[in-house]
């Protein structure tokens, strides 16, 4: 009797330490979830800007601006003009997607302006870098330009992307070349932001100061139009006694001052 209470009670603790187990193995995945995968970014463009040609120059770039670009616009960099680039597979560029950017060789030429420089062709193209700005409509009333980007450089990119500074309100390129080399344009996009204000600056100082001038010169022109004005209408009064006038008053000659 006994002994068959004793291995009763052996089952019971042995049920009981099972139980426990259990428990804490279930109360560690409980409390321990797993961890979420991130998702995977895509690795094939889903849009493609720009035709491709002949000695066209391919990169792919990815957005992570925030904001998916309705259009971009291409020019080579010191033209007036921008010229929009088509785009194909899709009507806009979305956020965190590849687009594949086609840059038409027409903008690899050497401009006129670089050739004939020093009257020496020769040595105009040493250091002579094919540059391109971008310019990027995320809306109608928001464009952003991406300035001066080496033509040379994004042939040699494996990893490009567009992104946005929120401080400096910039849109810039940043990537990776083939040989491990980091490539980021925000600092020059401060750079060229900082010329151009001071450019306008100085220019709306200039015409402030031509405006001026031109409003004294109206002023000048002004006063010494009424002093003629005063100067012609002053009138000599010069009075002549006539011997036949029996009147008391005499003759009175109103002549205008010659000036």
């Amino acid at each position: 009797m006994v002994s068959v209470l004793k291995n009763s009670a052996k089952k019971i603790v042995l049920l009981l330490s099972a139980l426990g187990l259990m428990l804490a193995f279930t109360g560690c995945s409980a409390s321990a979830p797993q961890k979420a995968k991130a998702p995977q970014e895509e690795t094939a463009a889903s849009v493609v800007i720009g035709k491709t040609g002949k000695g066209s120059v391919k990169t792919v770039v990815r957005n992570k601006t925030g904001k998916a670009i309705k259009e971009v616009s291409i020019r080579q960099s010191g033209d007036g003009e921008f010229s929009k680039l088509d785009f194909s597979k899709a009507s806009e560029f979305k956020n965190t997607k590849l687009a594949e950017l086609n840059i038409p060789a027409k903008y690899l030429k050497d401009s006129a302006d670089a050739v004939e420089k020093d009257g020496d062709p020769g040595a105009a193209k040493v250091n002579h870098r094919h540059l391109i700005d971008l310019s990027l409509s995320f809306s109608q009333k928001e464009k952003h330009e991406v300035d001066q980007l080496p033509v040379e450089t994004l042939k040699t990119l494996k990893k490009a992307e567009l992104r946005f500074d929120a401080e400096s309100d910039l849109v810039y390129f940043a990537g990776e070349t083939k040989k491990g080399e980091k490539f980021n344009t925000l600092e020059s996009q401060k750079a060229l932001k900082a010329a151009a204000e001071k450019a306008q600056a100085y220019k709306e100082a200039a015409e402030k100061a031509a405006a001026e001038k031109k409003r004294q010169q109206k002023k000048l022109q002004r006063n010494r139009q009424r002093r003629n004005r005063q100067r012609n209408s002053l009138i000599l009064r010069i009075t002549i006694p006539l011997p036949h006038n029996k009147t008391r008053n005499p003759a009175t000659l109103n002549l205008k001052a010659i000036t």
